[in-house]
């Protein structure tokens, strides 16, 4: 195998998934994804937030957790985009398998869907920033 036959190899095993979708070209677009991140994450936190607050129920860590999210991925976190979109998706699995699905839990699947791709869409945005090099805030490492 010679030299150009390995480049060629190399090329079409070396597949990133940001070549499976479409570059963020401007700085506008990652900042809008990357806002759309944060508003998501905040629906989360509130939207978990309102019946541990009707019940009286002071575990609301989730809601808090959520909260973080959508304050550090405003501030460009790709740490906290990529933990809320992670902490979401494992939310979903145990309520999958603790909630067996019904017909009517079909609505709440939808949201769960676009909601997951309110986190992905963050996660792009914050991503993309950084390959734009325009990541200059020192505090939105964590």
């Amino acid at each position: 195998m010679n030299l150009a036959d390995k480049a060629r190899l190399r090329y079409v095993c070396d597949v990133r998934l940001a070549d499976l979708i479409e570059e963020i070209p401007d700085e506008a677009t990652a900042r809008h994804f990357m806002m759309v991140g944060a508003i998501t994450s905040g629906i989360v936190a509130v939207v978990s937030a309102v019946p541990a607050v009707l019940s009286r129920d002071l575990f609301i860590p989730d809601s808090l957790f959520f909260a973080v999210v959508a304050w550090r991925v405003l501030r460009g976190s790709r740490f906290w985009s990529v933990a809320g979109l992670i902490a979401f998706i494992v939310e979903k699995m145990f309520h999958l398998i603790l909630v067996p699905p019904t017909p009517s839990s079909a609505a709440v699947w939808v949201w769960a869907t676009l909601i997951t791709c309110g986190f992905i869409a963050g996660v792009r945005g914050t991503y993309a920033l950084f390959d734009l090099g325009l990541d200059d805030n020192p505090y939105a490492r964590l």
